[in-house]
């Protein structure tokens, strides 16, 4: 589902069941494309040999700014601008809302 906050266009939380809609969001040019992410030591794999209980999903975003961002399951992926994105935590994102 997208949200829309102040000052800012669209927002999509990343999540399991959503990886199409984070795929039609992000354009190719914004993004290096989804990986895993060990739960327990935060390190990111293409294919990882962990146990599933042990993975999230990820996201590297590409930003100007900021080089690669890795946004990682339950993050926000939101367009500040024409080809602009960055991650946002839930806890912030719910706080922006309100």
């Amino acid at each position: 589902m997208i949200y829309e906050l102040k000052n800012t266009v669209e927002a999509v939380q990343l999540k399991w069941n959503n990886w199409s809609e984070i795929c039609e969001f992000v354009p190719d040019s914004c993004h290096y494309g989804g990986c895993y992410v060990n739960r327990t030591t935060g390190e990111t794999d293409a294919n990882p040999i962990w146990a599933e209980e042990d993975m999230k999903i990820g996201f590297r975003l590409r930003n100007d700014k900021y080089g690669t961002v890795l946004a990682v399951e339950n993050d926000w992926i939101v367009k500040v601008g024409k080809n602009d994105f960055h991650k946002v935590t839930d806890s912030v994102f719910q706080a922006l809302r309100k």
